[in-house]
């Protein structure tokens, strides 16, 4: 997509696309997809941020979200142990848990205020994207910070689509 706005063309969505993927099925198979996913975000961010007047307000409200939110996460935790640690015990935690939790239902509600749609949403699945935070936190920030220092610290080219 950033190639083509690139070249000066026009994209759209059309709701009616539909793409088929290979879902992972296990852990040991979706950290090596999300850490292929995460070098190619990293990468595609360079593109995109100069190419952001030709993306929606959305579009460059996601990418900021997207490259931002991992390290506030990061930090949020950082501070949440810390406070945890220093007598605010496990109340603190279950605040951060909490807070997670509701930013991920807020972000889930985006489709029904954005499209104003309500039928977008039908699907319960849609507010299951509140415990996505939680495993951002667990799962996805560390992979993320690994697909970050392999392509842009530790000089690394592997994308691990390959064996060698």
């Amino acid at each position: 997509t950033n190639l083509v706005l690139e070249k000066g063309f026009e994209v759209v969505m059309d709701p009616r696309a539909h793409c088929l993927t290979d879902v992972p099925t296990t852990v040991r198979e979706y950290i090596p997809q999300q850490d292929r996913w995460s070098k190619s975000f990293f990468r595609e961010m360079l593109w995109s941020l100069s190419a952001l007047r030709s993306h929606s307000k959305y579009m460059t409200y996601d990418l900021t979200m997207q490259a931002v939110l991992p390290f506030m996460l990061l930090g949020g935790l950082g501070v949440t142990v810390y406070l945890a640690l220093s007598g605010g015990g496990w109340s603190t935690i279950g605040l951060y848990v909490m807070t997670i939790f509701a930013v991920g239902f807020l972000r889930s509600l985006f489709p029904f205020f954005a499209r104003r749609n309500i039928g977008m949403g039908r699907r319960f699945s849609q507010l299951l994207f509140m415990g996505y935070g939680v495993i951002h936190v667990t799962v996805l920030i560390p992979v993320r910070l690994r697909a970050l220092w392999g392509l842009f610290i530790s000089g690394s080219t592997g994308w691990g689509t390959r064996q060698t």
